[in-house]
């Protein structure tokens, strides 16, 4: 797989097959790339020293090919965390969804400057520039084994601020992330309305904040929102990150399964 974005239409037991030899083709990517990249800066110091004090221009070649290999790897380095998202949550949700039925899932590998819905954009070339993505990176949807249909999606929300500096720019994103979850429950789960209103007053899952709860027609959707991550990258390369654990994962989503069936489950002892 390269980064991209993905749909896929099979059983959970295919998808998750799928998404483990996706796993280890990833970090074959992630270990070659790594080589690769350093193969080329070393390549790149060799290089140029040699032509400039022995006018060896040929051996340019040489990191230029390792370059263009590290490129073309990169390609197939899969962000960790949505990979581990998708393949811990329907790992563990396919005990309870029905041998050979189809699930869905979008994924999305790019960055939410490639993948994303730019939102609004201030500032110019020289003065410090402000823009906002909305960036869908996770949607599945699966009808489980006691007939209730369930998607989920996760979309992130940055803001990203770049500040020229003499020799650098500064740049600095806050992300919050929702996540979604839509129920289509069979009759015997009584009024969703009613429902909705008991889980907006139940305690949110561990790491997440409860932004709404409705109910109606039969369906129940509940809206949560994450803690802010931080990540600031200045004049070295490397970033200084704040909040990852705020990050949503597979345990995010599995926990706000949990917390909106032993929601609904009691409005059914009471149906």
């Amino acid at each position: 797989m390269r980064v991209n974005a993905y749909t896929f239409h099979e059983p959970a037991d295919a998808l998750v097959k799928r998404l483990q030899q996706a796993t280890v083709e990833d970090k074959a990517a992630e270990r070659k790339s790594k080589v690769l990249g350093i193969l080329a800066l070393v390549g790149w110091i060799a290089g140029v020293l040699l032509t400039v004090f022995a006018g060896l221009y040929p051996v340019l070649a040489v990191p230029i090919v390792l370059t263009v290999l590290y490129v073309r790897t990169k390609r197939h380095d899969l962000e960790d965390r949505k990979l581990e998202t998708a393949l811990k949550f329907f790992r563990v949700l396919r005990a309870d969804i029905p041998t050979g039925e189809p699930v869905d899932l979008r994924i999305d590998f790019r960055s939410h400057q490639k993948g994303g819905h730019l939102l609004s954009k201030e500032g110019g070339s020289l003065s410090q520039r402000v823009t906002v993505y909305e960036h869908e990176w996770f949607a599945a949807r699966a009808r489980l084994a006691d007939g209730n249909e369930v998607q989920v999606t996760v979309t992130a929300e940055i803001t990203r601020k770049e500040k020229p500096k003499r020799k650098y720019t500064k740049v600095r994103e806050r992300w919050f992330e929702t996540l979604e979850i839509v129920t289509k429950l069979r009759d015997l789960y009584g009024d969703s309305a009613a429902i909705a209103g008991a889980l907006q007053k139940s305690p949110p899952p561990k790491g997440l904040s409860v932004r709404r709860v409705r109910g109606a027609e039969g369906r129940v959707r509940a809206s949560f929102e994450t803690q802010e991550f931080r990540q600031t990258t200045g004049r070295a390369s490397s970033a200084t990150v704040l909040g990852e654990e705020n990050r949503v994962n597979g345990d995010f989503l599995l926990s706000a399964m949990v917390w909106f069936y032993r929601g609904i489950s009691g409005s059914r002892k009471a149906a």
